[in-house]
């Protein structure tokens, strides 16, 4: 992250001594390349996908306006393979969208011990038997759900079909308004959800009846 001074202090003594201008900080050097490094090794690349031409030049038009996505094939055709290399195919995300992003996955406890700042778009893929609250956020202390995880990048529902109608609905909202509102007790708690939804869904039950 630009502008920011770093410095480390190994107890909580050091950092009132520090502030009382007796001592200095241990100035801390982020291996950030390291960091990018490993976690770009992880990321999945469309090089890997052989064949489905019409699919892919489909997708790269999709991410390029922004737009959703329903994927309708027989299972093992590579409707999941698909998606889940649309992250590496949209622009990266600015300073701004990484601090969003890394903020969200800090107060939900997903960021990695020693992670600094999350450099690539999230995908999230919750099964269809994820609860409302898991999908949208809630629960006691009003955390983020999926479609929050997935700010800024690919919010992925395999097996559409078999998704609730009342989950389905829930998902309007969010997808409108790039933002969900959770009423509590204690007052509205209100996360971001600009997020490219792509879904995927086989022709009927048994999946092969249109092929």
């Amino acid at each position: 992250m630009h502008g920011v001074e770093i410095l480390g202090f190994y107890d909580l003594t050091g950092v009132v001594r520090y502030l009382e201008g007796k001592t200095s900080g241990i100035e801390m050097h982020m291996e950030e390349n390291e960091k990018i490094l490993e976690e770009s090794e992880r990321i999945l690349d469309f090089k890997d996908v052989k064949g489905q031409d019409e699919l892919i030049e489909a997708v790269v038009l999709a991410a390029a306006g922004g737009h959703n996505m329903l994927m309708v094939g027989e299972p093992g055709c590579g409707k999941t393979m698909i998606a889940q290399r649309i992250p590496t195919i949209l622009p990266e995300m600015t300073e701004e969208e990484g601090l969003e992003v890394t903020k969200i996955y800090s107060i939900s406890g997903l960021l990695p011990n020693g992670h600094t700042l999350m450099k690539y778009r999230p995908f999230r893929a919750p099964h269809h038997n994820a609860s409302l609250n898991a999908l949208i956020g809630g629960g006691a202390n009003a955390m983020p759900g999926e479609v929050s995880l997935a700010h800024n990048g690919v919010l992925f529902l395999d097996e559409l079909a078999e998704f609730s109608r009342r989950t389905l609905d829930a998902l309007r909202q969010p997808i409108e308004d790039k933002k969900v509102s959770i009423s509590r007790v204690n007052g509205t708690h209100t996360f971001p959800s600009n997020f490219m939804f792509i879904t995927a869904m086989n022709p009927c039950p048994c999946g092969y009846e249109l092929f």
